[in-house]
């Protein structure tokens, strides 16, 4: 590394910019809205036990980032739905 990217690194941890968050910080937990749905649902939640942990994560932070209850609902019935055929959530 060069020295200027050196020296930028330095203020920023001086400043406190080096540990400031760009974004904020999604929780790797179940939505409750996801647990109530799977919990009611015995295949989408067997398929969703057989995922990989990435794609598992994948639908958690999906729902989790629905800054409004009826957008975390309605992403919560679009996941059990495409659990249920067995897909993973992909582009639209």
């Amino acid at each position: 590394m060069t020295a200027a990217g050196i020296a930028s690194i330095d203020a920023a941890k001086a400043n406190g910019w080096w540990d400031k968050l760009d974004r904020p910080r999604i929780g790797d937990e179940l939505p409750s809205e996801l647990q109530q749905a799977l919990g009611s649902n015995n295949v989408a939640l067997e398929v969703f036990r057989h995922l990989a942990p990435s794609a598992r994560m994948q639908y958690t932070r999906w729902i989790s980032a629905g800054k409004r209850s009826g957008t975390r609902e309605k992403r919560t019935k679009e996941a059990v739905g495409l659990l249920e055929n067995g897909q993973k959530l992909g582009l639209r």
